[in-house]
């Protein structure tokens, strides 16, 4: 929402602040959803910014939590693997 309404910078700094944030349960009952939604959101802010070295590393813990996801999470999963590739140019998901 606060995207929404113009600005991003606040946007990105509740939204990390927000990740760092542990739940009541540890992360149990929001990571598999809302967790990995905000680590593709924070790669498309910081892509937006023209920050490409914390886009490329948000979109990789991304990648990287739902590498195994089955279909229809796997579709998600390929379109983060291409805005990775588009900010490194290195193929999505891996790492030298």
């Amino acid at each position: 929402a606060i995207e929404r309404l113009g600005k991003p910078d606040s946007a990105l700094v509740l939204l990390e602040r927000a990740l760092l944030t542990p739940s009541i349960a540890g992360g149990a009952f929001y990571e598999a959803g809302w967790y990995a939604q905000g680590l593709r959101k924070l790669g498309g802010l910081y892509e937006v910014k023209g920050d490409r070295t914390k886009a490329a590393g948000y979109y990789r813990k991304y990648i990287d939590l739902l590498k195994d996801a089955e279909s229809p999470m796997a579709a998600q999963v390929s379109v983060v693997r291409e805005k990775l590739l588009n900010v490194t140019g290195e193929p999505g998901g891996t790492r030298p």
